[in-house]
């Protein structure tokens, strides 16, 4: 993992582009283990 030191706009850009992909990535893993073992429609639903 890269170290969030420097201040410049495209480092920046940059490192809010790494967060924004893990952060979607561990939005999508969250989806399948809910999927696969939350059985309720509402409770999957509000999850």
């Amino acid at each position: 993992m890269d170290i969030y030191l420097n201040r410049r706009e495209r480092d920046n850009n940059y490192f809010l582009a790494l967060a924004q992909s893990a952060a979607n990535d561990l939005i999508k893993t969250a989806k399948i283990v809910s999927s696969r073992h939350i059985k309720d429609f509402f409770l999957k639903a509000r999850f």
